[in-house]
């Protein structure tokens, strides 16, 4: 029986600092210091019994015990691995406003980029089983497996950015496509990966006990705690911690945002971004894009989402991996380009449903209309990730098409639609039946 890190072994191997200096002091427990706040107040105010309120619930004796003690081995593991991993005394990680910085305080926003991209690819896949795609979203999620293998293995405080997302991402796609059993196989991969006693592995092993109907609620109570002890140890005014918080309000409703700290706080990371860094830089485009998501999906600030989403738009599309579009590749400023194009189509889609009309919302129409087309030109013919976006954004603009009552323009848009999703590796569904295809 693999051994869970009860709080007492874990004191055993690591007891706390003497005040008195005597006796054996074999643990000097260090964090970084926290950098003073400039926006003041937390960003999610969540206390103990928020995170403990599962051992208040009224449930059969038998099942009591069982059931408390992985959430609890939950919630210790999730702050060993953030303690441990920014712990100076073994010349631990440390954060910019940006990234994270390994033990020699050097930049290690790659493997970070790496965690963001394999997590935005589970949308994808998402993306395709709505479409009614779903050979060609098992075969996506073959390759993003393919992928973790390799990341899981270094020891990086992405994980606990990522892992999260990606777990209430992969149970989405399990309610849709069961066999896949996504979740399961995303902690049987961390804990193969991991030693035993890690506490990733740990962290694995505790949802992987839970019931299935517990496990909404424990990657809640974990998504949560994580956030509370990085925003201890390194503060909330760094994208990480304020991209963590974003997501977690995506995912759940929550009476613990304090919208107006959020607000600030993105406003701040964004112009102390802005003003050490060149526009098109990836943390520039990396913080803008963090900061419209959340102003769109999270803070409900309609008009700074569409200013940003513009901006960001127009400066991605000028990176180099959208400047050919036959040699596209998704990476995050093509993710960021996707996501401001769409956007801000959907926001003027909007305006054109409340005019009632298109013709009292001429501008906001071929505003919409050249945002989306504008995407679908440059990622049609890139790598698969690019293909698959562009096929999913062709299909929705022929949705609105149909709404609008254009049927002409709506057909033409189904034929692309269609023309760039065959071209997507994997299988082509039609009603129950999916056929192999795949193309060069």
């Amino acid at each position: 029986m693999a051994d869970y890190g009860s709080e007492s072994s874990y004191k055993r191997r690591y007891p706390k600092r003497k005040s008195s200096q005597v006796g054996k002091q074999t643990r000097n427990k260090s964090t970084p210091e926290r950098s003073a706040e400039i926006v003041a107040g937390p960003i999610i105010k969540v206390d103990d019994f928020d995170l403990h309120w599962h051992m208040f619930l009224s449930v059969p004796y038998p099942l009591e015990v069982e059931r408390f003690t992985h959430h609890e081995h939950l919630l210790h593991a999730v702050d060993c691995f953030i303690r441990g991993i920014f712990d100076t005394r073994n010349k631990g990680w440390s954060a910019s406003t940006t990234s994270f910085l390994g033990p020699g305080g050097n930049d290690q926003s790659p493997l970070y980029y790496q965690w963001r991209s394999i997590s935005d690819r589970c949308h994808s896949v998402a993306l395709l089983v709505r479409a009614g795609q779903q050979g060609k979203a098992e075969a996506t999620l073959e390759q993003l497996f393919q992928e973790l293998g390799n990341l899981v293995e270094h020891r990086h405080p992405a994980f606990m950015v990522s892992f999260w997302r990606l777990c209430l991402r992969l149970l989405g796609v399990d309610t849709h496509i069961p066999q896949a059993n996504a979740v399961r196989r995303l902690l049987s991969l961390v804990k193969a990966c991991r030693p035993e006693n890690d506490p990733a592995a740990l962290i694995a092993a505790s949802l992987s006990a839970m019931v299935p109907g517990d496990l909404r609620n424990a990657l809640r109570i974990g998504y949560l705690k994580a956030i509370r002890t990085m925003g201890e140890l390194i503060g909330d005014e760094n994208i990480m911690v304020l991209e963590m918080a974003s997501y977690y309000c995506k995912f759940f409703d929550t009476p613990y945002l304090v919208r107006e700290a959020l607000l600030g706080k993105f406003e701040f990371v964004w112009h102390k971004t802005y003003d050490g860094h060149a526009e098109r830089s990836r943390p520039a485009i990396a913080v803008a894009y963090a900061y419209a998501y959340a102003a769109y999906y999270v803070l409900d600030r309609p008009l700074i989402a569409i200013d940003m989403g513009v901006k960001l738009r127009d400066t991605a599309a000028g990176h180099s991996h959208l400047a050919e579009p036959a040699r596209a590749r998704w990476t995050l400023e093509t993710e960021a380009f996707a996501f401001a194009s769409k956007t801000v189509a959907e926001m003027y889609r909007q305006q054109v449903s409340r005019a009632g009309n298109l013709a009292c919302a001429a501008d906001q129409f071929a505003k919409c209309c050249a945002s989306m087309q504008g995407a679908i030109l440059k990622l049609e013919k890139g790598d698969r990730e690019c293909r698959t976006r562009a096929g999913i954004m062709s299909a929705t603009l022929n949705r609105w098409l149909v709404e609008w009552g254009l049927q002409q323009q709506a057909e033409e848009e189904a034929i692309r639609a269609r023309r760039i999703l065959n071209s997507v590796e994997g299988k082509m569904c039609r009603g129950n039946t999916c056929v192999e295809r795949v193309w060069s």
